[in-house]
C-alpha cells in the first residue's frame, strides 16, 4: 500500500508542473534516438547514457507526453519503495521499523523534490531502483553467498552509473551493511569484502574507460577550504538533518525551483533526532556506524560535486536543492531502522530478520515513544510537501504551453512565426536549446518558421502570436536594380552601414530568384575573421519575389559582424538581392 499510495500523491502533485529547465535539453536530445553519439553526448557536465536513453524511449512510445513521464516516475518509485521494503524485512524480520522504513523513504521530502521535476526524476527513481537491486545482491552475498551476487551485482552498479555518477557512492552503504549482516568470522569477512570490492571495481574501470575520453575540458575551480567547510555547516543543517524532521517545513520563493530554507526549530530538532539516533547505535549496535560512515561520505561528496566547478555560477543554492541530497536517503533509512530495531524492538510477529533485537521491551514502550513521534514527524513532512506543491504549481512553463497551442488551434492552420528564445523563467541562459524551433516540437505544437510567403509572426512571453516588430540596427549597402546578384557556384558580400555588437540577431533579406536557390548566408567579422552561420528554416529559398527571414543559431548571446557573405555551391543558382536588415524581434507595442 505504501508503494502504490506514496507514487500517486506524488504523481498528483507533479502533474501540476510542466516541462522546463533542464528537461527540455534533454527532451530535445531524446528525439535524435539511440545512436551512442546521442547517448554518450554530456547532459551538463556528466555523462549519463541511462538518462539519455530514458529520453530516448519517451520519445519513441510516450510521444513526449507530459502524463507519460509522470506515469513512468510514478512505476519506478513505487519498485523503489518496494524493494526499499523488502530489504529492510529480510534485515529486520516483520517489524513494524521495516514498514515505517519505508514510509519514510517514500514520503521524505529529501525525494519530493527531485521527483517533482523529470530532469531530476529520471536521474534519481532510477539510480535508486539499481542501487537497491546492488543491496539486494549484497545481502545475498554476504548472507547466503549467493555467487550470482558477483555478477548481478556490479551489473546493477553499473547502470546506477549510468543515471547518476554519485549515487554509485552505494557501495560503501552495500559493504557496510554486508559486515553488519556477515555470519563468519573476521578471517573469512575480510575475504568476502575482498571479493566484492574487485567485483565492483569492473564496472566503475568500465566507466571511466568509456566516459572519461568523451568529457569535455574540466574548467572546474576549487572554492577553497573556508568555502566547503561552511558549505558542509550550512548543508548539515539545511539539508542532512531535514529528513529526522520531515523538514525543511519552507522554501525559498524562487519558484518553481525551490530551495531548502528550514527555519531554526527545525535545524535544532533535526540535531536532536540524529544526536539521538547516534547514541543508540553506540549502545546497543556499534556495527551500525558503518552505514552512519556511509551517509557522511554521501554529505562531502555531494558538497563537492555541488561547489567545485558550480559554486562561482550557483553559490550556495544547490546545496539547498534536494536532487542533490535524495540518494542519501538510502544509507539514513538502513541506518536509522537498524538502529531502532536493535534498540527499540517493535515487533508484529512472523519471521525474524538477518539483524537481531538486542533485548526484550515491554510490548507498550515503543508504542507510547514512537506513535507521538512519527505523527509530529508526519505533520511536518505534509507541511514540507504542500508548500512545495504551492510553488511547484507556480511552474510558468504549463500555461505558456497551453497558451501558445490554443493561439495555434484559433490560427487554423500552422502560423509562420519567428524562431525567437523561449522566456528564461522555462528555459534559463545555460540551456544548451532555448529556442522555439528546438523545443515545439518536444510540446507536440506545429507551427512554421521564418517562411518566405508572409511577414512572420512573434510569440510573447506569455505564449501568445503577436505581430513582430523588426527593430533595425544595421542596414546591407546592396545596390538597387539588382546591382548584387549570386549566380552560380561563388561567394558575394554585403558590407553592412556600421558594425553591429554581440547579441541575438535576425536578418530580414529581400531577393529575386529563379530557379528556387540553395544558400548559405552567414554573419562575419571581417576585423577578426569570426563566422556565424544563419538558419534559414528553408531546405531552398523559393523562386519569385520574396523575403528569406534568418537568424543567428545561438541561443543566448551571437557574435559581432561587420559584414553578410552568401555562398553558393550550385552551378544553377541565380539569385538577386535586395533591401537587407539586421535587426532585434519583439512583439509590436
Amino acid at each position: 500500500m505504501v508503494a502504490i499510495v506514496v507514487p500517486l500523491v506524488l504523481g498528483l502533485a507533479t502533474a501540476r508542473g510542466s516541462w522546463f529547465a533542464d528537461d527540455l535539453d534533454l527532451l530535445v536530445y531524446g528525439q535524435r534516438g539511440f545512436s551512442p553519439g546521442v547517448l554518450f553526448a554530456p547532459a551538463n557536465d556528466h555523462i549519463v547514457p541511462g538518462l539519455r536513453v530514458v529520453f530516448a524511449v519517451f520519445a519513441e512510445f510516450g510521444d513526449f507526453s507530459y502524463t507519460f513521464t509522470v506515469v513512468w516516475r510514478c512505476l519506478f518509485l513505487a519498485a523503489d519503495i518496494f524493494l526499499l521494503g523488502s530489504l529492510l524485512f529480510r534485515l529486520v524480520g516483520s517489524s513494524t521499523w521495516a514498514l515505517l522504513g519505508a514510509a519514510w523513504y517514500g514520503v521524505s521530502p529529501l525525494l519530493l523534490q527531485a521527483f517533482a521535476q523529470l530532469s531530476a526524476g529520471v536521474n534519481d527513481v532510477h539510480a535508486q531502483f539499481f542501487a537497491l537491486v546492488l543491496l539486494h545482491c549484497a545481502v545475498d552475498w554476504f548472507a547466503d553467498h549467493r555467487r550470482r551476487a558477483l555478477v548481478l551485482g556490479p551489473v546493477a552498479l553499473a547502470l546506477v552509473l549510468s543515471f547518476w555518477l554519485k549515487a554509485g557512492l552505494v557501495v560503501t552503504t552495500a559493504l557496510a551493511l554486508g559486515w553488519i549482516i556477515s555470519r563468519v568470522g573476521v578471517r573469512r569477512r575480510l575475504v568476502d569484502v575482498a571479493l566484492w570490492s574487485v567485483t565492483m571495481l569492473v564496472p566503475v574501470v568500465a566507466y571511466a574507460a568509456v566516459v572519461l575520453p568523451r568529457r569535455r575540458a574540466d574548467t572546474a575551480r576549487w572554492p577553497g577550504v573556508e568555502v566547503e567547510l561552511r558549505l558542509l555547516f550550512d548543508s548539515v543543517r539545511e539539508s542532512v538533518l531535514m529528513p529526522f524532521v520531515g523538514g525543511p517545513w519552507t522554501w525559498t520563493d524562487t519558484a518553481p525551483y525551490g530551495f531548502a530554507d528550514p527555519p531554526v526549530v527545525a535545524q535544532l530538532l533535526g540535531a536532536v533526532v540524529l544526536l539521538f539516533l547516534l547514541v543508540l547505535t553506540w549502545r546497543h549496535h556499534r556495527a551500525v556506524l558503518l552505514l552512519w560512515l556511509s551517509a557522511a561520505v554521501f554529505v562531502v561528496a555531494t558538497v563537492l560535486l555541488v561547489s567545485v566547478g558550480r559554486y562561482f555560477q550557483f553559490g550556495d543554492s544547490l546545496t539547498r536543492h534536494y536532487h542533490y541530497w535524495s540518494d542519501l536517503g538510502l544509507p539514513l533509512v538502513l541506518a536509522t531502522v537498524l538502529t531502532l530495531h536493535r534498540a527499540l524492538p517493535w515487533p508484529t510477529g512472523g519471521r525474524p530478520g538477518l539483524v537481531a533485537s538486542e533485548r526484550h521491551v515491554p510490548r507498550g514502550l515503543p508504542t507510547r515513544l514512537v506513535v507521538p513521534l512519527v505523527g509530529a514527524w508526519f505533520v511536518g513532512a505534509v507541511v514540507s510537501h504542500v508548500t512545495f506543491g504551492a510553488m511547484w504549481g507556480q511552474n510558468p512553463a504549463p500555461a505558456y504551453f497551453a497558451t501558445l497551442a490554443d493561439e495555434v488551434d484559433e490560427a487554423g492552420s500552422p502560423p509562420n512565426i519567428w524562431d525567437t528564445t523561449v522566456p528564461t523563467t522555462i528555459a534559463p541562459f545555460i540551456n544548451e536549446h532555448r529556442r522555439l524551433g528546438d523545443i515545439l516540437s518536444v510540446a507536440g505544437i506545429d507551427v512554421r518558421f521564418q517562411q518566405p510567403d508572409g511577414a512572420p509572426r512573434v510569440v510573447d512571453e506569455s505564449g501568445r502570436l503577436r505581430p513582430a516588430d523588426f527593430q533595425v540596427w544595421a542596414t546591407g549597402v546592396v545596390p538597387p536594380d539588382c546591382g548584387l546578384k549570386l549566380v552560380g557556384a561563388g561567394t558575394v558580400t554585403i558590407p553592412l552601414d556600421h558594425p553591429v555588437p554581440e547579441a541575438n540577431w535576425y536578418v530580414k533579406m529581400a531577393y529575386l530568384a529563379n530557379p528556387d536557390a540553395r544558400v548559405r548566408v552567414e554573419l562575419v567579422d571581417a576585423r577578426d575573421g569570426s563566422v556565424s552561420a544563419l538558419t534559414s528554416h528553408t531546405e531552398a529559398w523559393p523562386s519569385g519575389l520574396l523575403t528569406a527571414y534568418l537568424n543567428d543559431p545561438l541561443a543566448v548571446v551571437g557574435k559581432p559582424a561587420t559584414e553578410i557573405r552568401l555562398v553558393s555551391t550550385d552551378p544553377s543558382t541565380s539569385v538577386c538581392i535586395g533591401t537587407t536588415e539586421v535587426g532585434l524581434v519583439e512583439p509590436t507595442r
